[in-house]
């Protein structure tokens, strides 16, 4: 094993040591969305836990760590394809932009789960204290539709801002989680939900600008360019691949060479006109598979596939 595989499975044995520590003391806080209908004092509202309740938490985030413990990781940042199964990235903290407004101590405190906090509420963190001081911090994305739902597993206000479980209305739970931070490590299980929490908009906007600027500059032209450009930007799941493509650099191939590589593996839903030097693509999603290298050939079976999950085997 390397000495990297190692690290990292010994940071997840140190979160799974931190949550069994007695003693334990536990927030949770809200992360509120920076624009709403109504004005919000503070980017990070907080309630305690009731030490009764810590327990219960803990196990349930336990639960969690340890079904990702034969999970394989690697670094944000390496092979950007989306959803890949069974791996988890990783991050130091110092090189994820703006995490101060979101690890900073929370300033507002709240006595009660009103509807203006469950408009507002954007994630929701978990941190979680020993008595010497370390933490974790469990992040998970909000939705209202948590709220005011009655099964078996809640916790809700008591009094005064302390949360503990009760069979009446208020918060499911979470299972799964999108991110974990722990001794400087963030391992990241949703990327594009740890994206969203960090506000990795501007680097996939920087990223979609460069793409695209190539393109306009290439010895060919693409029917509909522009049409691709304005859609890419202002839809999230699109706009975020371009981290992908930038890094597989197709979008930097002249017309000689992307001939060549249809002709090697043909994409039917990519259409050349040599002589007008133009290639039409059926569709905005055929144009993001061509560049992001989704057409796949098995070299078995001599099918092509179209894949928009990757895992890469060997280079």
């Amino acid at each position: 094993m390397s000495e990297a595989h190692d690290g990292h499975i010994l940071t997840i044995t140190k979160i799974l040591y931190h949550l069994a520590k007695p003693g334990l003391t536990c927030q949770i806080v809200y992360t509120m969305k920076e624009k709403g209908e109504e004005e919000i004092e503070s980017s990070l509202s907080y309630m305690q836990l009731d030490r009764n309740t810590i327990p219960e938490i803990a196990n349930t985030c336990m639960y969690f760590v340890k079904n990702k413990q034969d999970w394989k990781f690697e670094e944000y940042g390496k092979n950007k394809d989306d959803e890949i199964a069974h791996k988890y990235r990783t991050k130091d903290l110092k090189e994820i932009p703006k995490t101060r407004k979101i690890l900073e101590e929370p300033i507002q405190f709240e006595q009660e789960v009103s509807e203006k906090l469950i408009k507002n509420v954007k994630f929701i963190q978990f941190r979680f204290f020993t008595s010497d001081g370390k933490k974790a911090i469990f992040f998970k994305k909000f939705t209202g539709s948590k709220f005011l739902l009655k099964e078996k597993l809640r916790y809700h206000v008591i009094r005064a801002g302390i949360l503990s479980f009760s069979d009446q209305n208020m918060v499911d739970l979470p299972r799964e989680f999108d991110c974990i931070l722990y001794g400087g490590q963030m391992l990241i299980f949703n990327e594009a939900n740890f994206e969203e929490l960090f506000d990795y908009q501007e680097i996939h906007e920087k990223d979609h600008r460069e793409v695209f600027k190539t393109l306009e500059k290439a010895d060919y032209s693409i029917i509909e360019l522009e049409k691709y450009k304005e859609q890419c930007f202002h839809d999230p799941q699109k706009l975020r691949k371009f981290a992908a493509i930038k890094e597989k650099e197709l979008y930097k191939m002249n017309l000689s060479e992307i001939k060549r590589l249809v002709k090697v593996r043909p994409v039917n839903s990519l259409h050349i006109d040599s002589a007008a030097k133009e290639l039409e693509f059926d569709t905005v999603h055929a144009f993001l598979d061509f560049f992001n290298d989704n057409h796949l050939t098995s070299p078995f079976t001599k099918t092509n596939y179209l894949s928009q999950s990757k895992s890469i085997e060997s280079t």
